[in-house]
């Protein structure tokens, strides 16, 4: 069994698009379907649905998708135990943040990390919206929010605290909100999916959702409309 061919199953698992896994190893859209096709002849069943949009793994696929891993794992393993795994890691590593986050931390750190990993690729997404893990085919994820899928392996990087702030001619228009619940008569910028306030204090948590003046997707946007007195 071929195990770059293993390698490609795995990666159209992840991405459900046979163009975008063989392109993160290198190869065309008709050699990476060819290859799936060697795969599916060699173990005598079919492993993916395809459709003109997306593919999916059939039964099979989902049955036999853990044990490639496995074999996978098992090879990065052994060469790890003798040496060779130390510095070969390859190909398309996909990872998403928030946008300001990945311009202020990530990109000033990109160069370091690929004289460390010279036959890596990164394909980096900046979004403030909250994209789908499994759908976009993320290898590391990075976001400011609660995991709701259980089956993620999540690391807490560090705690971060939200603060609500106004500009000056804002307030001295409109006066300051003086509880949580005076927010529903000011005017907001919001971010997209934001819109519920959360308030701790001794007596609990208290929500608020909040009206949408101005909303927009993107956090350092948000900033900026505010310090401009955009509402």
């Amino acid at each position: 069994m071929n195990i770059e061919h293993l390698k490609l199953f795995v990666r159209i698992a992840s991405t459900a698009n046979i163009s975008l896994a063989g392109r993160e190893l290198n190869i065309s859209p008709a050699v990476a379907s060819a290859h799936i096709g060697k795969l599916e002849d060699t173990l005598g069943v079919r492993l993916i649905h395809r459709t003109t949009r997306k593919v999916s793994l059939t039964d099979e696929g989902k049955q036999f998708l853990p044990h490639a891993q496995e074999v996978l794992d098992s090879i990065e393993t052994a060469q790890a135990a003798v040496g060779s795994g130390a510095q070969t890691l390859q190909g398309t590593l996909r990872v998403t943040a928030p946008a300001s986050f990945g311009r202020m931390h990530l990109v000033p750190a990109i160069n370091e990390f690929l004289e460390q990993y010279p036959k890596l690729n990164i394909d980096f997404r900046f979004s403030d919206s909250i994209l789908d893990v499994v759908e976009g085919g993320f290898d590391v994820t990075i976001r400011d929010a609660e995991l709701k899928d259980s089956n993620l392996h999540a690391k807490k990087l560090a705690d971060d605290k939200r603060i609500i702030v106004a500009s000056k001619s804002y307030i001295e228009k409109n006066g300051a909100p003086q509880t949580p619940a005076d927010l529903k008569n000011h005017k907001i910028v919001n971010l997209t999916g934001l819109e519920v306030w959360d308030f701790k204090g001794s007596h609990g948590t208290i929500s608020i959702k909040t009206p949408n003046h101005l909303r927009m997707d993107n956090g350092e946007a948000v900033r900026d409309a505010v310090f401009k007195a955009a509402v």
